[in-house]
C-alpha cells in the first residue's frame, strides 16, 4: 500500500521487514532493490531502523482502518 502510495521510504521499510522474515517471500527482494538507493545516484528512499514485527502488523491496521 505504501508503495502505491508513493510513500517509497515506507514501502522500503516494510519490505526489509518481510524479507528478514521470509526472504524468499514473492517478490520482496526485488521490490527492496527498486526502492533502494543506487550508485546511478536515484534519490534515496530514506532509512528507518527495523523494528518488532508488531509495528508490522500495527501499520496494516491503520492502512485499513475505516474512518
Amino acid at each position: 500500500m505504501y508503495e502505491l502510495k508513493g510513500n517509497e521510504a515506507e514501502a522500503l521499510y516494510y519490505f526489509q521487514k518481510i524479507a528478514r522474515r521470509d526472504p524468499g517471500y514473492r517478490d520482496v527482494k526485488d521490490r527492496i532493490e527498486a526502492l533502494s538507493p543506487s550508485s546511478a545516484g536515484k534519490p534515496s528512499a530514506g532509512k528507518r531502523q527495523l523494528q518488532s514485527d508488531d509495528e508490522l502488523e500495527a501499520a496494516f491496521d491503520d492502512l485499513f482502518e475505516s474512518k
